[in-house]
């Protein structure tokens, strides 16, 4: 069982076949013979796939459209030199064969041969990939071992100053653990460690997952990567550790090797500089609204000039013209009033880029909102009614006017959107006396406000 769950780390086999009829039915046998195809009708094509997957096996097309099986074959072990590929054409002779050869193929097999002979040399390649991962698996385990039984102390020098935590896990539970790794699980001591489990250090959400891999490592004697795991430590607080796991063995008894890796950090790191990122867009974002918010205004601002000193003119002229009505008056005062309030408008968009300064005056919020009653009845629709409830005798406060404006209208917005049903909006000034409460929980609020300077009534 062991060796067929280690055959599938080379199952995947790349098909490259210019031929629909003849890539489907290659795939359809890889597929029944238990293998994970991948096809690919030219060599791009393939390329691309090499680069996404591990592949053990390839089966190549010498003749392809768009690059030789040559190039190819030199390619696909330029991204992968361990896969093994095998040459499958319907146009071969004995020179080919050998040019593939002495260019890396592990086998040549022509189409109009025995259909069984490609699925005898796949499965050769694969127990060929499979054999040299075992031996130097093997080889590997046994060096460990060996150091372990020869030069204890020098390795127990290595792992007590490591860095990472460093354990030793049998199926009963851990029989070492570094001084790092004890920290790293929350104990004050390693021998505070010993006969517990790993489990009993993560999630409960994770721990069925951590028994799993660690049997599998025990039971396929193979290194395996355990995964990122939440480790609860004795202080209410919790570690990101990154854990790996190398099979080895003491006195016969199967071991699992755990190297415990701190990334807590690291991932608060990675999530900041998300976060830092994501604001960088924003700004962008803002930025470019900016400049295209300052075009708009300065271009509108060259047509207001017009609008506003025509309509001046007008109103010179209506004034020294006896048969001027009434109408007509009113109409100029109306051209006036909309030319000032898109002005105010430029004003804020300007004011909105930065390409404006702010500029500080006393002002009163009442007559502001009543100057905005039109304009944010407009804004709220039909369905949604102001009610302005206006406390008198309010001290004028040092504002920017565009900002104020501002800040009345995205609260007026902010209200229509949270009625879509229709409702009252309800604008109320009044004078407010900031208690103890409200202190701790606004310090910055405050803190803003001490150099400013209340004006008289």
């Amino acid at each position: 069982m062991a060796e067929s769950n280690q055959r599938k780390r080379f199952s995947n086999v790349l098909i490259v076949e210019d031929d629909d009829a003849q890539r489907a039915t290659l795939s359809d046998i890889m597929e029944q013979e238990g293998f994970q195809p991948y096809t690919a009708s030219n060599g791009l094509e393939a390329l691309d796939l090499a680069r996404q997957r591990n592949f053990g096996v390839a089966i190549l097309d010498f003749r392809l459209p768009d690059i030789s099986g040559t190039e190819l074959l030199e390619r696909i072990h330029s991204i992968n030199q361990n896969v093994r590929v095998v040459i499958h054409t319907g146009n071969g002779s004995f020179d080919s064969a050998k040019d593939a050869v002495n260019q890396g193929a592990f086998a040549y097999v022509e189409k109009a041969g025995d259909p069984d002979e490609l699925l005898r040399h796949v499965h050769r390649a694969v127990q060929s990939q499979y054999d040299t991962y075992a031996g130097e698996l093997e080889a590997h385990v046994a060096e460990r071992t060996a150091s372990l039984g020869e030069s204890e102390e020098r390795y127990r020098s290595l792992v007590e100053f490591s860095l990472d935590g460093i354990a030793l896990h049998t199926r009963a539970g851990l029989i070492y653990v570094n001084l790092p790794g004890a920290r790293f699980l929350g104990a004050a001591h390693p021998n505070e460690l010993i006969g517990r489990r790993l489990r009993d250090f993560v999630r409960s959400d994770q721990q069925d997952a951590i028994d799993e891999r660690i049997a599998r490592i025990m039971n396929e004697k193979t290194p395996a990567e355990i995964g990122e795991v939440n480790i609860l430590t004795g202080r209410d607080n919790e570690k990101i550790l990154e854990v790996r796991g190398i099979y080895t063995a003491i006195a016969g008894e199967p071991v699992v090797q755990l190297l415990l890796r701190d990334v807590t950090q690291a991932r608060k790191d990675e999530e900041n500089r998300r976060l830092f990122e994501t604001r960088m867009r924003e700004t962008q974002k803002m930025e470019v609204a900016g400049q295209l918010a300052a075009g708009i205004a300065h271009d509108f601002n060259n047509l207001l000039t017009v609008i506003l000193g025509s309509s001046e003119l007008l109103r010179e002229r209506i004034a020294a013209d006896r048969e001027t009505t009434e109408v007509h008056k009113n109409l100029i005062e109306q051209i006036d009033g909309a030319g000032q309030r898109a002005a105010a408008l430029t004003s804020r968009l300007l004011t909105f880029s930065r390409r404006q300064p702010v500029r500080l005056v006393h002002v009163n919020i009442n007559e502001v909102i009543r100057e905005m009653k039109h304009l944010l009845s407009g804004v709220l629709g039909d369905s949604v009614q102001l009610n302005l409830k206006l406390s008198t005798n309010l001290p004028l406060v040092l504002a920017d006017i565009s900002q104020l404006e501002q800040v009345i209208m995205n609260l007026t917005v902010n209200a229509r959107d949270a009625m879509p049903n229709g409702g009252t909006f309800t604008l109320k000034t009044g004078l407010f006396q900031p208690d103890e409460r409200f202190a701790s929980q606004h310090s910055c609020v405050l803190a803003r406000g001490q150099g400013a300077h209340r004006p008289s009534r």
